[in-house]
């Protein structure tokens, strides 16, 4: 979806039929939404009523969870950002000890211009690198430079990929890569002002 958008249903529909005989029931379904993903990604009209035939399905809880999550997160993806939450919402029902989607919510929430519930979201996540970098966002947005800095630069000493502009770009929606990127060129500022002062104390501190 990343490289070539329109051809990206039919690419990953081989390699769902190559991979369907050798999975678990689990991973075939979470494949399955993924197909449904990319479908509704590229506007494809019947998307959304296969999606529901799959999740009509009799599968376990935990795994209808992953199937709704593994959806939501293509429907945030084509800018469905309510139908989204929704199916976060019926994911929590299946498994609500499953902090992940908490985080997926905080993401949804914080794109929606609800910040103080996007925090919420990421506080009941716990202490993850996801988590700390969906705070480091909404603090972006509500212009407090110095909080967002802080929890980005705990998340990447755990997981230096949020330093990777490609992964942040194809991962997420624009808006939200947009604000990824300001907090990495931050970052890129502070660390050479750090190299700088300890290269010439004297000289970084007076061009401060």
């Amino acid at each position: 979806a990343a490289s070539d958008r329109a051809s990206a249903p039919a690419r990953y529909a081989a390699i769902d039929a190559a991979l369907s005989k050798q999975v678990t029931q689990r991973t075939l379904w979470i494949l399955q939404a993924h197909q449904a993903g990319l479908d509704l990604f590229v506007g494809r009209s019947r998307a959304l009523e296969r999606y529901r035939e799959l999740v009509s399905a009799r599968m376990p809880p935990e795994n209808e969870a992953a199937v709704r999550m593994h959806m939501a997160w293509w429907m945030y993806r084509s800018e469905k950002l309510p139908e989204a939450l929704q199916e976060l919402d019926a994911a929590r029902q299946r498994e609500p000890d499953n902090r992940q989607i908490d985080v997926d919510q905080g993401w949804i929430l914080s794109e929606m211009g609800r910040q103080a519930d996007a925090t919420e979201s990421a506080g009941k996540a716990g202490a993850s690198d996801e988590a700390r970098v969906l705070l480091a966002v909404v603090a972006w947005r509500l212009e407090r430079r110095d909080a967002a800095s802080h929890s980005f630069r705990a998340a990447i000493a755990d997981d230096p990929i949020w330093m990777e502009p490609r992964w942040t770009a194809n991962t997420f929606n624009a808006p939200t890569a947009k604000v990824l990127a300001e907090l990495r060129t931050a970052e890129l500022a502070r660390r050479k002002k750090e190299a700088l002062r300890a290269v010439h104390p004297v000289g970084a501190a007076r061009s401060n």
